[in-house]
């Protein structure tokens, strides 16, 4: 059965969004997971010693670099979580693409530890913070 254009074309900017994280709803996770492996290395400089400003801009001339960085990296060190994207909203996106995933039987491991992430945040009370205070998730896993 052929599908309609319509269709195609919605598809289209559904796979593009998961592509580039500039879309809406599923789409937006694919970027936030950047955020989420900035969280952590910045975390780890942290706890070893290094200086979180300097790492951040060793990290933004490697190939490790995304735009995360400029969006959210300063707001992580300085611990700034005035709100541009709260952390629980950032949260239902993630499970709409889980769940999508699992209707389409997929399994998105990186996903699932990035709910299980955001899950622990929220727990700490930190849901209508903004989504750089995942950061706060790997600090307080510190000893």
């Amino acid at each position: 059965m052929r599908r309609s254009g319509s269709f195609r074309d919605g598809l289209s900017t559904f796979l593009m969004s998961l592509v580039t994280g500039n879309g809406r709803g599923c789409g937006r996770p694919c970027g936030r997971l950047n955020r989420a492996a900035l969280a952590e290395r910045l975390a780890f400089a942290e706890a070893v010693g290094l200086r979180p400003a300097a790492t951040l801009e060793v990290f933004k001339e490697s190939m490790a670099y995304s735009r995360a960085m400029d969006v959210k990296g300063r707001k992580m060190i300085e611990k700034d979580f005035t709100v541009q994207a709260r952390l629980s909203q950032h949260l239902k996106d993630v499970l709409l693409m889980l769940d999508a995933a699992s209707d389409a039987g997929l399994s998105l491991p990186l996903s699932e530890t990035h709910r299980r992430l955001m899950k622990r945040a929220e727990a700490e009370g930190w849901g209508d913070l903004d989504n750089s205070a995942i950061i706060d998730v790997y600090r307080s896993a510190r000893p």
